[in-house]
């Protein structure tokens, strides 16, 4: 049996390329001291906002492009959900707004993330009010849906009445 070869060859021309974990800084697993303890009183404020701006930039990634791709899907390409069919119903008119919205607000909230990325309190504040008002949005939009879908719910629909 043939032993694993626990030698690493010489680089002849002597140029370093970054293939190894040598250019990447190391991973802080602890959240800036916040794990150790489960609070976030006393921690690094500096860390916790990195953390808090990447979550956000994972969100409006996942939330964007789903909704963008159901979207696009189910009212431009799908032979049979398309625009017309969205206002045929209570429920899928709910539907519908839900979809628009999600995918303006999600997709204007990553505009502002992505200029948040300049150094300047301006870019920091421009993002903030835009994480505001998405939230004032995303409750609107929940709290109507929810009233849309449970009045379609009693509601007839043309599937049936005609």
């Amino acid at each position: 049996m043939a032993d694993i070869a626990s030698w690493i060859p010489e680089n002849p021309i002597g140029i370093k390329l970054p293939f190894g974990f040598e250019m990447f800084p190391a991973v802080d697993w602890g959240m800036g001291g916040m794990k150790d303890t489960l609070t976030i009183n006393g921690q690094e404020p500096i860390k916790l906002g990195l953390y808090a701006w990447v979550v956000y930039g994972v969100l409006i990634v996942v939330n964007w492009s789903y909704y963008s791709d159901r979207f696009y899907y189910e009212y431009t390409m799908s032979e049979y959900g398309s625009f017309h069919t969205a206002l045929r119903t209570w429920y899928g008119l709910a539907t519908y707004i839900r979809d628009l919205t999600k995918m303006f607000s999600w997709g204007m909230l990553g505009f502002f993330w992505v200029v948040s990325l300049i150094p300047s309190a301006f870019t920091f504040m421009w993002f903030s009010r835009a994480a505001t008002y998405l939230l004032m949005l995303e409750t609107f939009v929940i709290l109507l849906e929810i009233l849309v879908k449970f009045f379609a719910t009693f509601a007839g629909s043309d599937q049936w009445e005609t």
